[in-house]
């Protein structure tokens, strides 16, 4: 039995974490969506399950996306998983550091529902 595409949300905003789960489900079926409000909570649960797909935001409490990106990216077992950065940063600089820490797509917020799900789609090869 086909248990689903399997989703980490790591977004401190309740309400947007809400948003993607919608979203994600709406447009993909099996899926299991799983959201933690922050990156020290992202690597236990990377620790215990395995995901396709991990969609952080940048601005967390605790640990950054972007140390999440880097402990993500030195881990044998999960480096090579793709990686969509949400962030409501406007200055250009932030996506060059990411793209060079290894990221897979970089989104600014607030983001287009459907620019979201075709690049979910798309960093998934649907």
């Amino acid at each position: 039995m086909n248990k689903g595409l399997k989703i980490l949300v790591v977004e401190d905003d309740a309400n947007i974490a809400l948003a993607l789960t919608v979203l994600l489900r709406r447009a993909f079926s099996p899926v299991v969506v799983t959201c933690v409000s922050d990156g020290q909570q992202a690597t236990v649960s990377l620790c215990e399950s395995d995901y396709e797909l991990i969609i952080s935001d940048w601005n967390m409490p605790f640990m950054t996306g972007l140390e999440l990106l880097s402990f993500v990216r030195t881990s044998p077992k999960i480096k090579q998983l793709p990686f969509l950065m949400l962030t409501a940063r406007t200055d250009v600089g932030n996506y060059s550091e990411f793209s060079n820490a290894g990221i897979t797509v970089c989104i600014g917020k607030p983001f287009d529902a459907d620019e979201f799900v075709g690049k979910v789609k798309q960093l998934l090869g649907r």
